[in-house]
């Protein structure tokens, strides 16, 4: 499997705060980031968008998405007897 290799810029903050979260799990930045990406990139569309919008930072929004996607899973509305 060939490997891609992506340039990532961050606040100083950001980095800051990813390598405390390192140093608690005993990760590099860039292993914690390739796991990150990789998991991202297998989101249902719609996690993918509401964490690369404004809606990934609104919780009501987020608990609406994450009742729509476990209602689709399991096969949508259940239809009373």
């Amino acid at each position: 499997m060939g490997k891609a290799i992506v340039r990532v810029v961050l606040d100083q903050g950001v980095a800051d705060a990813l390598d405390k979260v390192g140093n608690r799990r005993g990760m590099t930045q860039l292993s914690m980031m390739t796991r990150m990406v990789d998991w991202f990139s297998r989101q249902d569309p719609e996690i993918q968008r509401a964490i690369l919008t404004a809606e990934g930072t609104n919780h009501a929004a987020a608990s609406k998405i994450l009742i729509r996607l476990a209602k689709h899973r399991n096969g949508g509305p259940k239809k009373s007897k």
